[in-house]
């Protein structure tokens, strides 16, 4: 993992790091237990990309769920296309 930091929001608990590997990079949110318990893995991921979507609007869309992903947690990758898109014309 390049980075990590944790989070809080709506009663969840994530440890968030950054990889990359031969698919690209990912975002990956690894919850606590008591988020697991709380909280389906839906209902993770679709407040995860609502505070996404609420701060950083650009850039959560180019993120989506990888649903089969073996690492441990929620894995969003980035559609890094999508992300040289949003740069270019920020920088327009």
């Amino acid at each position: 993992m390049l980075n990590e930091a944790r989070v809080s929001f709506d009663g969840m608990n994530y440890v968030v790091g950054v990889f990359t590997d031969r698919q690209g990079i990912a975002i990956q949110f690894i919850p606590d237990s008591k988020t697991l318990d709380k909280f389906s893995k839906n209902e993770q991921v679709d407040k995860i990309m609502d505070k996404l979507k609420k701060g950083m609007p650009d850039f959560a869309s180019t993120l989506w769920f990888e649903s089969g992903n073996v690492a441990a947690g929620l894995v969003f990758r980035v559609n890094t296309y999508d992300l040289g898109d949003i740069i270019a014309k920020a920088i327009k």
